[in-house]
């Protein structure tokens, strides 16, 4: 998984930036998710999470969405939405994450150099990948 080239340059957001920011990368990059450095460790925040987010704060009838941040959405992503692979691992291996997310919603999979959450991501890897031909 080293050498999958992305054709966007990784950004990772800090978990107190300003939800706004990551939503317009989002969007400008037509991306589902965005990278997240919350407690020392690499996360992802997808549009579920976001939808979650959205949902019960639509309860309290009040969003300030200028104020939001993006650890208040990041509290909502599903604990099992993300894997981690190393860079030594195979499209195989890629491949096989998200064909046994049996019972989990696996969005997608960090790849860093040991496969550890607290590891700079160097490459991120998504079900849509295999299906756009990016990994064969």
């Amino acid at each position: 998984l080293r050498s999958l080239a992305s054709s966007v340059r990784l950004r990772i957001f800090p978990a107190n930036e300003v939800l706004a920011e990551p939503l317009s990368y989002m969007r400008a990059n037509d991306f589902s998710q965005v990278i997240a450095l919350c407690d020392e460790k690499h996360r992802v925040l997808s549009t579920e999470g976001i939808a979650h987010w959205l949902e019960a704060k639509s309860k309290e009838d009040i969003i300030s969405l200028s104020e939001a941040r993006l650890s208040d959405a990041l509290n909502f992503e599903p604990t099992d939405s993300c894997a981690y692979l190393k860079v030594t691992d195979t499209v195989d291996r890629a491949r096989e994450v998200f064909a046994n997310d049996i019972g989990k919603r696996i969005c997608s999979a960090l790849v860093t150099e040991n496969g550890r959450a607290k590891e700079k991501p160097i490459n991120i890897v998504t079900p849509w990948d295999f299906v756009a031909g990016k990994l064969r």
